[in-house]
């Protein structure tokens, strides 16, 4: 049994803004056709992106405001956060979504699609309380892909002194 143990609305950069980044260089354009759009998602992340049939509310979305601007055929890949990373800075994609600005890639960010607001939780039984990144030290901590590159520097902080840390792809 879990529970959530803060919301940790005190620090704004808790909300990790799914996104759109489409980038262009040289490579991408060079690879892709003129109306192609090749973007990497997350393969599973429910209801937003479902793999296994291309589509959840994030990519509806987004192949609703393509199909407005006369925009496509879209190919989806389905990455982790680093591979996309990777993917588009070698130019083989035209973007990705859930790369937030943070992350230092240089491109063109739309709006946000999508906010979430991260939460810690723990099993009801340990009676944490968590209300601060600090408050994390000394605890085993498991994170999403890239988070101490996207939760800010009070974040790496706190994980360097956790008990253990590691990340997961969704």
């Amino acid at each position: 049994m879990t529970r959530g143990l803060a919301t940790m609305n005190w620090l704004a950069i808790s909300k990790v803004m799914l996104c759109t980044m489409f980038m262009c260089t040289a490579n991408a354009a060079n690879n892709l056709d003129d109306n192609a759009v090749e973007l990497s998602a997350s393969a599973y992340i429910p209801p937003y992106v479902f793999k296994d049939r291309h589509h959840g509310i994030e990519i509806d979305i987004i192949k609703h405001a393509l199909e407005k601007a006369q925009l496509g055929p879209l190919t989806l890949h389905f990455l982790s956060n680093r591979r996309a990373e990777a993917q588009l800075r070698q130019g083989k994609i035209s973007g990705a979504i859930n790369i937030p600005k943070e992350s230092g890639l240089e491109g063109y960010y739309s709006e946000p699609l999508l906010y979430f607001e991260n939460v810690a939780i723990s099993l009801a039984e340990h009676n944490f309380s968590i209300e601060q990144f600090s408050d994390l030290h000394g605890k085993s901590i498991l994170a999403f892909q890239n988070a101490k590159n996207y939760l800010g520097p009070d974040y790496t902080k706190a994980i360097t002194k956790a008990l253990s840390y590691d990340e997961v792809v969704n």
